[in-house]
């Protein structure tokens, strides 16, 4: 029973501090966890999309302006020369790659920056649909799943409709900031979509730790327990044993501390106890020889003697005082003495 009340306290003792840290802990993830999703930061995740946004806008329509002031010059030049002059318009233009396509789609001409390039870029069916619908085509995209390239398509006129591609390269810095928000943002909402979830998994690591801890806590608490109590149950013992007149009771002095300290004071009393009643022994078994020494010696006198205590009261007499008195002395041990003469 003391084991358990011990227990119960030490785990009380602890569980109350850990539950205020549990519970601040909890308060300030969630608040913590809310703060990395508040408006602000919300309105600057996606006005920094926007802005990214804009600027690639923004470049795709100048380069747009810049392919559509190309196609008047191709409009006068015959087919032998066209080649020569998409050569001369890519390298003023600062493109990457031109080409120049027929309404079927068949290549006429095309200038590359990179000479290995056999065939040039090739716009799919989905581009040649928007192109008949609008007439022009203007997006980023990359090309041959490397760097991004802007990709513009507009309509050449000419004795029979052509189209002229363009690949403008985007800058590096530019594509790698476009990238890098555009990547932040779609964490950010992958992250604003997981918030609950979140909360959740650390309030359960959280949970799991408080429930480790207490664990933890309540093990240590019976170790410790266990052993400060184990001196008291043997002192229990040694006191039952010294009840029951077992005076030779020594116990293991375990530690050096208070509980030892009382352990060795116990044994010292139970030593002195023991010596006590040795002595007593000793002592009594003194008395009944002396006591026996003086009858022997009271029996063989002739003279009658009669022993009397403080009050006149008949302690011992011997078969002289019976033979003198003629009466049984004996049957008057303790009464006065002049209890007899009015016998």
């Amino acid at each position: 029973r003391l084991t358990t009340r011990m227990v119960s306290l030490f785990v009380v003792l602890a569980l109350a501090p850990a539950v205020i840290v549990f519970y601040f802990s909890m308060q300030f993830l969630h608040q913590g966890i809310d703060s990395w999703f508040n408006v602000e930061i919300d309105r600057a995740m996606e006005d920094a999309l926007e802005l990214s946004q804009a600027s690639l806008d923004q470049r795709m329509r100048w380069h747009l302006k810049q392919t559509q002031q190309l196609t008047e010059k191709l409009e006068d030049s015959s087919e032998s020369l066209v080649t020569l002059e998409i050569e001369n318009l890519r390298e003023q233009s600062g493109a990457s790659e031109m080409t120049l396509f027929s309404r079927q789609g068949r290549i006429i001409a095309s200038s590359s920056i990179n000479p290995g390039d056999i065939l040039p870029s090739l716009p799919d069916e989905h581009i040649w649909l928007q192109l008949r619908q609008n007439a022009e085509y203007v997006a980023v995209a990359p090309i041959h799943e490397e760097e991004l390239m802007i990709r513009v398509i507009v309509t050449v006129k000419a004795q029979e409709p052509q189209y002229l591609q363009a690949l403008y390269p985007v800058p590096v810095r530019i594509a790698d900031l476009a990238d890098s928000v555009e990547f932040a943002f779609v964490r950010y909402q992958e992250m604003n979509f997981l918030r609950n979830s979140l909360k959740m998994s650390f309030s359960l690591a959280l949970s799991l730790v408080l429930l480790m801890s207490l664990l933890a806590a309540i093990w240590v608490a019976f170790i410790s327990i266990r052993n400060i109590i184990a001196p008291v149950k043997e002192l229990v013992k040694g006191t039952q044993a010294v009840a029951s007149g077992h005076y030779d009771q020594q116990l293991p002095v375990i530690a050096q501390d208070d509980l030892g300290f009382l352990v060795k004071s116990f044994n010292d009393m139970t030593h002195r106890i023991a010596v006590a009643r040795d002595e007593t022994r000793q002592a009594g078994f003194e008395v009944e020889n002396q006591r026996a020494y003086l009858e022997t010696i009271l029996g063989n006198l002739t003279a009658g003697v009669i022993s009397f205590d403080a009050l006149y009261k008949i302690r011992t007499a011997n078969q002289a005082a019976y033979r003198i008195f003629h009466i049984h002395v004996n049957q008057f041990i303790g009464y006065r003495a002049d209890f007899i003469g009015t016998y």
